[in-house]
Formats: structure tokens, sequence, C-alpha cells
């Protein structure tokens, strides 16, 4: 493993920022800017590569046929080498299904990259009653995880969502989504880059969808709904940090807690030249209804139950439903 594995790629951090002019394709040298959430502190110019990591995060101790000990470079090198070309045919309008998918391994890898991945599982093994999970048992469900999202995402509707003229530039956390809450519905976002981002919706999906081929839906947000997503991305429970582009530290720098839920007023919609009363009006079923507001995700960790043909005894149980994992109903900080 590396000597500072990323929880979230460094190259996908530094598109957040401003490239290195004197080698600007190169994202993990870029410079961004970056607020600790705890303690509270601004750090306005840092490079990409030197935050996003945890040493010995993946580390396994006692390697077998079916957990490598590097198993989780091998997951990350699917994608990672590929991910800042794909975020940029995206943002060109230039992407096709090679580009989504490798956008997609992405998010399918957010929540079991995180360091704090180990605390939920610990913790929601220690509410059924399990104790004692070792650090290879971990790495397993982190491995087992990324098997069982592919199913759930089969079942949601995806929106490519574009920064709108006037509009600050989308931001990142630590974690790399922030579950989302409005009246009817529930989801996911997640930033790809300050100027483009993902919208999924889990269970929303209909005879006939393929979601490999691409997002079912595209919007342009604007001014206010960015920052409405901002703030939901500052407020996400449990985050280290967010990360955002140097020129933005001020604006980064007043971003205030709002509390378990930030209210939302948008007379004309989050969307550009669309009249959707909400985040969500693209995918075209209502799933969870919280009248009034937008839930940036203070709800309990995501709940595992064991899947069919899971591993037996040596194998910690696993999670049935990847949809609960990933914060569509619960979130994946606390």
């Amino acid at each position: 493993m590396p000597d500072r594995p990323h929880h979230l790629p460094a190259s996908f951090i530094g598109g957040f920022g401003q490239p290195d002019p004197r080698d600007p394709l190169d994202l993990r040298i870029a410079r961004v800017c970056v607020r600790l959430k705890d303690p509270d502190k601004l750090l306005p110019n840092v490079k990409a590569e030197d935050i996003g990591f945890e040493s010995g995060i993946y580390d396994v101790k006692n390697p077998t046929t079916d957990l490598q000990a590097d198993y989780a470079e091998t997951e990350w090198k699917k994608y990672e080498p590929k991910l800042p070309r794909a975020i940029r045919a995206l943002d060109r309008g230039a992407s096709g299904p090679a580009e989504w998918q490798t956008v997609l391994r992405h998010l399918r890898a957010t929540w079991a990259r995180h360091p704090d991945f180990a605390r939920d599982v610990a913790d929601q093994k220690a509410a059924m009653g399990v104790t004692g999970l070792t650090g290879d048992d971990v790495q397993r469900l982190r491995k087992q995880v990324l098997i069982d999202i592919p199913a759930m995402m089969s079942g949601c509707r995806f929106a490519l969502l574009r920064r709108g003229p006037g509009a600050h530039r989308f931001m990142t956390d630590d974690k790399g989504f922030t579950p989302l809450g409005e009246p009817g519905h529930a989801g996911v976002f997640f930033p790809l880059s300050g100027s483009v981002a993902v919208l999924m919706a889990p269970d929303t999906a209909e005879p006939g969808d393929d979601y490999e081929q691409g997002p079912y839906a595209e919007r342009t947000v604007n001014a206010k709904g960015v920052a409405i997503l901002n703030d939901a991305t500052w407020d996400h429970v449990g985050i280290r940090c967010v990360i955002g582009h140097p020129d933005d530290v001020a604006y980064i720098g007043t971003l205030q807690d709002h509390g378990r839920q930030l209210k939302v007023k948008i007379r004309y919609g989050p969307y550009r030249n669309n009249r959707e009363p909400g985040f969500f009006g693209w995918c075209g079923r209502a799933r969870l209804a919280r009248p009034g507001v937008l839930d940036s995700g203070r709800a309990r960790p995501p709940v595992l139950t064991r899947a069919a043909g899971s591993p037996g005894p040596r194998s910690p149980e696993v999670a049935a439903d990847p949809g609960v994992k990933f914060a569509a109903a619960g979130g994946c900080g606390r």
C-alpha cells in the first residue's frame, strides 16, 4: 500500500482547486482551500495530495485468498487514473458510457474508502450484540460493500448537476458525498468538481432504465441552489473538513452550522430555467416526506444485516441493502 493511502483520491481533491501552472494536468499537486470542522480552522492554500489520507487505513494483517494484502489498491486502480479525465468529459458535455462508468466506480467507493467506515460498522455490530471486530473483518466488509453497491444503484436514477452562472463553485467534504432529504424525496449528493456534481435518487428506477449508460437527467443549479447544497455539505454530520477552491476562501470561511435541518426557501426552485420545486423533481417518484426541510445527514448510521450467500462465521455479517448504507434514508455520518 502507498505510504499515504488516500480515502479521497488526491487527483479528485485537486479537481476542486487551482491547478499548478507548471503541470496543470497533475491535479494531485493542485492547491485547494480546506476548512476543518473540529477544531474550526481555515487552511486557504493546501496541496491536494497533502490531505484526505490516513496511514494504515487499508492494511490487512493476515492476507488470505479472499482478502489479498493489496485488495484496496487493486480496487482503486480500476478507476482512479481515469477519474479526472472522466469528470472533465462530463463537464464539457463530451462523455459517454465509459466515462460515466468510471464516475460510478468512484461513487460506489466513497463510503467504503472513508476512515469512519470502521467506526460505523463497529457501532452497528455493537448494537446487534456483536463485538470484537478485527481489522481484517473491517477490510472484508469494505470489500463486500464494493460488491453490494452496484445492485442498489441499479434501482436509482441519477442527475448530472452543473453550476449555473453567478453561482459559487461546488465544494466537497472529506467523505465525498452528502445525504439529502426534502419533501417527498431522499437521496445523495456527490460533488465531482467545482462545476459539476451528481445527485442520486434511490428506489426511483423504472423498468428499462440502465443507470450505467449515463445520467437520467441533467440540470443547471442556480445560485441559491448551489448555496443550499454547499451549506448541506458543511452541515454533513461527522465530516472532518470541506474542500473548495482557494479563490473561495472568504465564502468558505463564512459557512455556518444549521443544526439538524437546513431550511429550504427557493421561490422558483433550485434549477435554472426550470420550475421544479425541489432538487429531486426530475426523478419521477416520491420516496420520503419531510416537509419544509433539507436534511443533511444527521441520522443514524446505516444498518448492516446478513446478505444472502454471505461468508461463514470467519467473516462479519455484511449488508443486504447498500441503499441504507449509502445514507439515502439514514445517513452515513453521525
